[in-house]
């Protein structure tokens, strides 16, 4: 009676895979605003068309208007958002990602000036935000397209929020 206790207990504790623990990340990106727009000024902030990274991993090519939720390992994670596909942003946010735990990010581009406040370029940020205060403009958004998505992370997607993949030969 008791080795059949032992072996159970070595079954079941040893022999079971582990449950995977993840994690929710959304990002999103507002679009143009009117009223900055109608200002006549060039925001120094503007909506972000770029792409978004995890590390070296690319994740989805992200698009202003739109949002995009994946379920992600727990652990750190160093998000950047780029022009560049080829490499990742030079800003990362660094996140400590917990188990069923949601955490929601903004997504922008920041106008560069020089010291003569003069257009030098264009840089992606990502912004850690409370949830709470991006769901109201989060329902306004559009989920991001399935082709935008790097087809390698494509299944960490939380798929209640994508529409069906058009093209599975697109990244």
């Amino acid at each position: 009676m008791l080795w059949g206790l032992r072996i159970a207990f070595v079954t079941v504790f040893l022999v079971s895979p582990c449950i995977a623990q993840t994690g929710t990340v959304t990002f999103y990106s507002y679009g143009v605003s009117v009223k900055n727009e109608k200002a006549g000024m060039m925001p120094t902030v503007r909506p972000f068309s770029g792409w978004l990274f995890d590390g070296q991993q690319r994740l989805a090519h992200a698009q202003d208007d739109h949002f995009v939720t994946f379920r992600l390992p727990a652990g750190q994670h160093s998000f950047t958002a780029a022009l560049d596909s080829n490499k990742p942003g030079t800003e990362p946010v660094v996140v400590d990602v917990k188990d069923g735990v949601h955490s929601c990010f903004h997504l922008y581009s920041k106008v560069e000036l020089n010291d003569a406040l003069l257009y030098v370029g264009l840089a992606g940020r990502v912004e850690p935000v409370p949830c709470g205060d991006a769901a109201e403009g989060v329902g306004k958004l559009k989920p991001l397209e399935a082709k935008r998505i790097n087809p390698a992370v494509l299944a960490e997607v939380d798929a209640s929020a994508m529409p069906a993949r058009s093209d599975p030969k697109r990244p």
